[in-house]
């Protein structure tokens, strides 16, 4: 690792004020970011928190490097970069050649029709080898990589294997391009005089650094929900990232986690993690925005403006998506109850699939999404919002949309999460809490909201502002720092001597 293969906007990697250099695991990442105008975002939860500790360590005298893959350099560049005070204090490195030398991703290629899976094995083989027959475009297109007969007749098997089978196949390819992945960025890490200690973003996408044998490591480990939801791969749920996560905990002499909710269930995982290795503080607002902006609204794109609830997050099953959109479906039955001659909409930020709907079809047609949004839409969207509705029956952290919505004085009605009811303890009564997956209590919730929204805007306000002071980011900035000034006084020392 050296200087010349590190973007940097000004110059030098050298070590300044007398800290060393953080190394950022985050190629994995780099697909996540997008790019807006000259403004690039990131929707993932993991990477938004880790541009808040880019900032709280560049602030403190480190420099950090986050290692990029060649194709990503400028978009994690950019995403990071306008956070850093000193631009100096921040590169990317660039570790291309060290990809796993598997040909292809094994996850590229989905199933051709979700259908087939109910079927019999020789049925799905059948029904396969026929939809090519009569209808080859459908299958060509379905995978980005058929350049050969060898190719297309793979595919058609793996998308009619069972699913179960087909999990495993993809965990046995993955762990046997790990083992066969040569050793790349991380084999030079101990031997960088101006490296103090390695930041791992994620407890799987980084199975290197594992490999370190003295440099200091911290791990992000905001929660590990496949312990609540077993073998839900949507959930998580892999052996082989199990594997790999249980090696990372092993390795990391520090874990980081922002609920203590998360720090008192994490020891009792298959990932094993030593309590004494877990260190707790709460995040900071994550988005890049004045928290005093509600007076500027702009306008909200589809004329939706204070007509729609908003749940900004990725489908899981923990999401309980169905609830969001059952509860809009029955405030609109409600209204019409009412006499009232508008609708409401939901709004989210991912596709919903189709077990969305399941139990409430009726609701499909209320509901929009759009995907991908920036820190500045995500203000203009919370701004104009009826509610938001957060549905969700476990998170990692302290919700993030609560965060926001409190910053922004959006009306909040939220589940009755642990990780709301164990961080703010008597506060709750600020907020309107529902138990998990009561869609009459969501919907009644809501009525009172168009009843009377600046009720409760000002019932949230004492909230809003004891938050602002005990989940500031001078906390965490703090926190976070004397992880590192513990963790690299001694390793830096020793290393700046002998360079």
């Amino acid at each position: 690792m050296t200087a010349a293969s590190c973007k940097n906007t000004e110059t030098s990697g050298s070590v300044r004020a007398g800290r060393p250099d953080i190394l950022l695991a985050f190629h994995g990442f780099g697909p996540t970011i997008f790019k807006d105008g000259q403004e690039y975002y990131c929707a993932e939860g993991i990477a938004r928190v880790m541009r808040q500790s880019v900032r709280a360590l560049t602030d403190a005298g480190y420099g950090v490097v986050a290692t990029a893959y060649s194709e990503h350099v400028d978009s994690i560049h950019g995403y990071f970069a306008p956070i850093v005070a000193d631009g100096g204090r921040f590169r990317v490195l660039d570790v291309s050649g060290e990809r796993p030398r598997s040909t292809r991703p094994t996850t590229d290629n989905e199933p051709i029709s979700q259908p087939l899976r109910s079927k019999s094995f020789a049925a799905r083989i059948r029904t396969t080898f026929a939809l090519f027959l009569t209808n080859p475009a459908r299958v060509v297109r379905g995978s980005k990589h058929l350049h050969s007969a060898v190719e297309l007749l793979r595919y058609i098997v793996v998308n009619s294997l069972p699913e179960a089978v087909l999990w495993k196949l993809r965990d046995f390819v993955a762990a046997q391009a790990a083992a066969r992945r040569e050793k790349g960025y991380e084999s030079n890490i101990e031997d960088c005089p101006t490296l103090g200690a390695v930041l791992v973003s994620h407890y799987y996408l980084f199975p290197e650094i594992a490999e370190l044998k003295s440099t200091p490591v911290v791990l992000y480990l905001p929660d590990y929900l496949p312990h609540f939801y077993q073998g839900q791969r949507d959930m998580g749920a892999s052996p082989v990232h199990a594997r790999i996560g249980k090696l990372i905990c092993e390795r990391a002499d520090r874990i980081i986690t922002n609920s203590r909710f998360t720090q008192n269930y994490l020891p009792e995982t298959e990932l094993e993690v030593a309590p004494d290795k877990i260190k707790y503080f709460p995040l900071p607002d994550l988005g890049e925005y004045s928290a005093t902006a509600a007076q500027d609204k702009q306008t909200c794109p589809g004329g939706l403006l204070d007509r729609y609830l908003f749940y900004p997050t990725r489908e899981r099953a923990s999401k309980r998506l169905w609830d969001f959109a059952a509860t809009v479906a029955e405030v609109n039955r409600r209204l019409v109850e009412r006499g009232c001659d508008h609708k409401i909409f939901g709004v989210l930020t991912d596709e919903p699939s189709a077990r969305v709907f399941a139990t409430c079809p009726q609701a499909r047609d209320y509901i929009k999404v759009f995907p991908n949004l920036s820190d500045a839409q995500l203000k203009v969207f919370y701004q104009n919002a009826l509610a938001l509705l957060f549905t969700s029956e476990l998170e990692g952290n302290f919700p993030t949309q609560v965060r926001e919505a409190l910053n922004l004085r959006t009306p909040i009605i939220a589940t009755r999460n642990p990780l709301i009811t164990d961080e703010l303890g008597s506060w709750t009564q600020h907020l309107v809490l529902v138990d998990v997956g009561d869609t009459d209590a969501y919907a009644a919730a809501v009525l009172d909201v168009i009843d009377n929204r600046y009720a409760a805007i000002d019932r949230q306000e004492a909230l809003r502002i004891h938050l602002r002071d005990a989940f500031s980011y001078e906390r965490f900035a703090s926190e976070l720092t004397a992880i590192f000034d513990e963790l690299c006084a001694q390793p830096s020392t020793d290393k700046l001597a002998a360079s």
